[in-house]
């Protein structure tokens, strides 16, 4: 039925992208301890500014210490 009226049928996938690009979540898991965190980090940008970073659990104090001493 909608191939008679290809017009709505373009308006309702517009409103399908749409709403995919509202709702779209993408979930990376990296250790920022590694060399991979700060590789990925520094060839995309996005990852950290357009991105909410959450530690899932609490860090070891070493692990903690090396990763200021690496990044600052």
């Amino acid at each position: 039925m909608l191939l008679r009226w290809p017009h709505i049928q373009a308006e309702l996938y517009k409103i399908f992208l749409d709403r995919v690009k509202n709702n779209f979540h993408v979930i990376l898991q990296y250790t920022p301890t590694g060399g991979d965190f700060r590789e990925k980090i520094a060839a995309n940008k996005e990852l950290m500014y357009m991105s909410q970073m959450i530690f899932m659990e609490d860090l070891p104090a070493p692990e903690l210490e090396a990763m200021g001493n690496k990044f600052f």
